[in-house]
């Protein structure tokens, strides 16, 4: 409990757990795992808050039955702590048992509500304490267990949702809990947001408050009237969405700007052209 206690005196913000080894499976290692759950009680009651959360790692060097590893994380669970993975790899050179085990066995864990995170003990063949565990090997080729390990990451467990705002304005959509980044375009203009969805907290609101791009002010001026051809000022606006324009031509105000030359009576036409 010293330590639990100098961790918290160093860090009070840090999540503390209690780590050990082979004990995933409560069918084996039965006396390994009654000590685990003994310490687990024994610090959760000698000092508040200490272990913070639980560990339930595991090193899958045999294989378990899927249905014994939920069965004691449920018996973990009943502590009311968070539960963490972080120590698995599959040692065989089976390389489709391998793939098939690891994509099984992250589905499992990513299932169990108190499951908070997962951790492979290595990836890389060339510094992995058992090579044939890696997901990659010495030449960085991947193996299927490590594409098994991405599909579920990043394609099956990934949030990916596109879609039009309803006449209120508002689009909803489920995601994976974890941070997110949305990108809202609208009339043109590009609008990227991060948010996080975290379990037992609301589903956040993303306000966008966005205005499409208006030229302000375009102005322009020109001597008109004796031997000159009459002078044309124009633009050209795009698009399909009907535009809100304000036309104005100014004659005796721009005596204030020193101008003593000025149309007594100026008037201003808007013409429409279609392509």
């Amino acid at each position: 409990m010293d330590w639990f206690k100098a961790a918290r005196a160093a860090l009070p913000t840090a999540t503390l757990y209690l780590n050990d080894y082979n004990i995933e499976d409560q069918t084996r290692n039965t006396a390994h795992i009654q000590v685990f759950e003994n310490t687990v009680r024994y610090s959760s009651k000698t000092a508040r808050r200490l272990p913070a959360s639980a560990c339930s790692p595991t090193s899958a060097q045999h294989l378990r039955r899927l249905a014994d590893y939920l069965a004691t994380l449920d018996r973990y669970a009943a502590f009311g702590l968070t539960l963490r993975i972080t120590e698995f790899d599959v040692n065989t050179t089976d390389l489709t048992l391998q793939a098939d085990y690891t994509r099984d066995f992250l589905t499992a864990s990513f299932s169990h509500p108190s499951v908070a995170g997962f951790q492979f003990w290595g990836f890389w063949e060339s510094a992995h304490w058992r090579p044939d565990a890696a997901l990659y090997r010495a030449d960085w080729t991947e193996k299927p267990n490590g594409a098994a390990y991405r599909d579920l990451v990043f394609n099956q467990w990934w949030t990916r949702a596109t879609g039009t705002t309803d006449a209120q304005g508002a689009f909803r959509g489920r995601g994976f809990f974890r941070r997110l980044h949305a990108t809202i375009i609208v009339a043109g203009q590009r609008i990227e947001k991060t948010f996080s969805l975290r379990a037992g907290t609301a589903a956040p609101t993303i306000a966008i408050t966005a205005q499409p791009p208006r030229l302000v002010n375009l102005a322009t001026r020109a001597p008109v009237g004796g031997e000159a051809d009459a002078p044309f000022a124009g633009f050209v606006i795009v698009g399909t969405a009907p535009k809100l324009v304000l036309l104005r031509a100014i004659g005796p105000t721009l005596t204030a700007f020193g101008i003593s030359s000025s149309l007594a009576h100026p008037t201003s036409r808007c013409s429409k052209a279609r392509r």
